[in-house]
């Protein structure tokens, strides 16, 4: 029976197909498309990506405001390093200090104080204002001062104040209030003490809490009273440091000139005699034709005592890796930056002493 036409034309058509399809199947290329040629780039050439790879998109400050608006604590703290780690041109579009708040008030709401404090600390040292540095040293403090972000001021002559808590922007203010009168009671007997005539290690002490609560007092809304108090006590306490940074040069001036001093021995020059010995053997290391030596005296044992004490002193009131409550932190009082300054020239002038230069 002869095949109808139009099934003869569908076997054909069939036919065709699986001629192409069989080489494919067997790992031919298809004839439309030709077998790759050997690859002519130069050694270490690389093919481009044919779908480059999305740059992930970075949150923006609103953005992130938006998570800790919400709540989101967690997925914000996921996101800020992704800004935070920022450098160059990139990161100007940040505010870093912000940042560094938002970061630390997230802990705070998440009750892990640690971290939250590191943050403050952080931002105290992006700061690029005075005030917003002070501010976020203080708040570090009293974070320290604060058990599970819990403030107690001290006792008054009438009652027990309530506590504080400071995980509340509102309340801190009147945290740091309170810290900054409870800071200065403790601390004037300590700093009247130096001023009497303390060890070199209380001088040091008594700075450095002159430096915590000249930050208190720029960060704290307090009373006139308490600001004269701090001023008064910040003003004696850095004319008597003075003082003794005064005797501390004094003394090194007296031991830099001892060391660079000349003194004068006889040297022996040797000669021969008519015994044929020389004039130092025969005259007991002393020649007959001996001649003065000079040479510097150099430092005694107790002039590097001195010394290493003073270059000691020097470093703890003027460190080199100053922080904000540091004497010569950015807004610091003039007398407590002055005082800074001059322990470092006296360091270094101690060190090159004690070094023969």
């Amino acid at each position: 029976m002869p095949c109808p036409p139009h099934r003869a034309a569908a076997l054909l058509t069939a036919a065709a197909f699986a001629a192409t399809a069989l080489p494919c199947a067997a790992g031919a290329p298809a004839p439309s498309e030709p077998a790759p040629g050997p690859d002519t780039r130069p050694a270490g050439v690389r093919a481009p990506a044919t779908q480059p790879a999305a740059a992930e998109l970075l949150p923006t400050a609103g953005d992130l405001q938006g998570l800790f608006d919400r709540g989101d604590y967690p997925t914000l703290l996921r996101q800020l390093p992704k800004v935070l780690l920022l450098r160059g041109r990139a990161a100007t579009a940040y505010d870093r200090y912000a940042l560094l708040l938002l970061k630390a008030e997230t802990h705070l709401r998440m009750k892990t104080f640690g971290p939250a404090a590191a943050a403050f600390r952080d931002a105290a040292v992006a700061a690029d204002d005075p005030a917003k540095a002070a501010y976020a040293a203080a708040v570090e403090l009293l974070l320290k001062r604060s058990p599970n972000a819990t403030y107690q001021p001290g006792p008054t002559k009438k009652v027990k104040p309530a506590t504080i808590d400071v995980t509340d922007p509102d309340a801190r203010k009147a945290a740091l209030a309170a810290l900054l009168v409870d800071e200065l009671t403790a601390a004037a007997p300590g700093i009247e003490a130096a001023m009497l005539g303390g060890t070199p290690a209380e001088l040091v002490e008594a700075v450095r809490v002159l430096g915590r609560l000249d930050v208190l007092d720029r960060a704290a809304e307090v009373g006139d009273e308490a600001k004269r108090s701090v001023a008064d006590l910040r003003s004696r306490g850095a004319a008597h440091v003075a003082r003794r940074l005064e005797q501390l040069k004094a003394r090194h001036d007296e031991a830099r000139d001892s060391a660079t001093g000349r003194v004068r021995s006889p040297a022996p020059v040797a000669g021969p005699n008519a015994a044929g010995l020389s004039g130092a053997k025969r005259f007991g290391g002393m020649g007959r034709g001996a001649e003065p030596r000079v040479a510097r005296r150099g430092l005694s044992a107790e002039d590097v005592r001195d010394l290493k004490e003073i270059v000691s002193v020097c470093e703890q009131l003027a460190p080199p890796n100053r922080r904000l409550t540091d004497p010569a932190a950015a807004g610091a009082a003039p007398e407590l930056r002055a005082l800074s300054d001059t322990a470092e020239q006296l360091g270094r002038a101690a060190s090159q002493t004690l070094a023969g230069k």
